[in-house]
């Protein structure tokens, strides 16, 4: 039980700044691919559960961390990329 905990608990504690990265870079840079990576890290949350393991004393963090990972790049790159384009614009009015 307590790794579905962990599983619920992590995957909420990530959603505000996915959610936020991904919606702002929906709607200032590009839906088209703030949709690819939403899916992208849709998919690679799904797989958290499975790559957690059903107790928390067989969890490997490199198995973990192939998901979170990558997780943590998405957001990074949603909304480093939408504070990059926001400097580049107040910078050039």
């Amino acid at each position: 039980m307590l790794a579905v905990d962990r599983a619920v608990a992590n995957t909420h504690e990530q959603m505000v700044p996915f959610l936020a990265a991904l919606w702002m870079h929906a709607a200032f840079l590009s839906p088209g691919r703030a949709t690819a990576f939403g899916v992208l890290y849709v998919a690679l949350r799904a797989l958290y559960p499975a790559l957690l393991g059903r107790s928390l004393e067989g969890t490997q963090p490199k198995r973990v961390f192939a998901v979170t990972g990558p997780g943590y790049a998405i957001v990074a790159y949603l909304g480093g990329h939408v504070a990059w384009a926001a400097a580049q614009a107040s910078l050039g009015s």
